[in-house]
């Protein structure tokens, strides 16, 4: 399912289109709780045993603020506005 009007096929064109709008819509949904709660969770927190507990200490330690994952999203919904990236979703 493409992301965005790119196709030029016209009904993937409307399908990319709904799509967007639904990527868009939903992307502070499915990444406020993840970059504001669970990151800034220690690994010995949530029982992770890895081999390289250094690099995973490290990704879980940054947690972010409120006005971080605002920025963060309005970058992340230019970057699927881009028609130049032609990106789709496996259905």
């Amino acid at each position: 399912m493409p992301v965005g009007p790119w196709s030029s096929d016209r009904k993937y064109k409307d399908i990319g289109r709904w799509h967007l709008l639904e990527c868009c819509e939903g992307i502070e949904g499915w990444s406020m709780a993840l970059l504001t709660r669970v990151m800034g969770v220690s690994t010995r927190q949530i029982g992770l045993l890895c081999s390289d507990e250094h690099s995973l200490t490290a990704l879980f330690q940054f947690q972010w603020s409120l006005a971080e994952v605002h920025v963060f999203l309005a970058e992340v919904r230019a970057g699927l506005k881009d028609r130049s990236i032609h990106s789709y979703s496996p259905v």
